[in-house]
């Protein structure tokens, strides 16, 4: 829950900050910029006791995946919402506590022809042309549609053990509780002889899926050095039964901090 502080600024490999005021940083990740991924994220502390931080998060994120090599015409925005508390019990031991809402809309549109050619493609099958060509009789009518508005509920989990003031342990977990919202698909078509009118004809549904059961959850844990301007973080992600290459970004990392006063920063092993 803690902020770098006014004018500070945090440079990493994947995630960089800048601390605006002495409660509110604005984040960036700017590795997802590289795969047309631009992202933004603001962090305001809005609770600061000497025992306890509590901190309010909000971003947004967006990806054409239509830019892949993916058929159709695919969008991606993530709005993740959430708070995180942290607590200090003693000098050498903190944890920190938290619930991210991950709230996603992803649609699109595609033809019959990109829809076949495209599973194809991923079977490795090879599509018959005269299948196509009487696909293409049909693909001309209109397209497929879909989109999805879900919110995948987080809980996070933090704590660090500090040895002295350049070395400590940290653990850090990442759960998935909850997916939940609503799922619609259907064909769409235009009739350009009728003044362009258009046609949707499908379905919805509503889901809500409990990941309890199903353990979906990333974790590690690393060793940090703090030394007076750098971080680096060292260690392994846990076998928690989620991806542990999502993992790897928390388990492993380096990064600087500049502005402020010289010494070591604020910001917590678990951010």
């Amino acid at each position: 829950a803690h902020t770098l502080g006014r004018g500070r600024v945090r440079l990493g490999l994947v995630t960089q900050a800048w601390g605006v005021l002495d409660n509110v940083d604005i984040q960036t990740r700017s590795a997802l910029f590289l795969v047309g991924a631009p992202n933004l994220s603001t962090k305001v502390t809005a609770v600061q006791t000497p025992p306890f931080d509590l901190a309010l998060r909000a971003g947004v994120w967006t990806v054409d995946l239509s830019r892949f090599d993916t058929a159709g015409d695919l969008s991606l925005r993530v709005l993740p919402v959430g708070w995180t508390g942290s607590l200090t019990l003693s000098d050498r031991v903190s944890v920190h506590l938290g619930t991210t809402w991950d709230v996603l809309h992803a649609e699109g549109a595609f033809t019959v022809e990109e829809l076949i050619t495209g599973l194809a493609t991923t079977t490795g099958a090879e599509v018959d042309p005269a299948v196509l060509e009487v696909i293409d009789e049909f693909d001309g009518q209109g397209e497929l549609v879909a989109a999805a508005d879900l919110v995948l509920t987080r809980n996070l989990l933090g704590a660090e053990l500090r040895f002295n003031r350049r070395d400590s342990l940290v653990l850090f977990i990442d759960a998935a509780t909850t997916l939940q919202g609503t799922l619609r698909a259907g064909y769409r078509v235009e009739q350009a002889d009728t003044g362009g009118t258009t046609a949707e004809i499908g379905t919805a549904a509503r889901l809500r899926v409990p990941l309890r059961d199903a353990v979906s959850a990333i974790g590690s844990l690393s060793w940090q050095f703090s030394w007076e301007r750098t971080r680096l973080r060292v260690g392994l992600p846990l076998p928690l039964g989620g991806n542990a290459a999502l993992a790897l970004p928390q388990a492993v990392s380096l990064y600087w901090v500049l502005g402020g006063p010289r010494g070591a920063a604020a910001d917590p092993a678990t951010d």
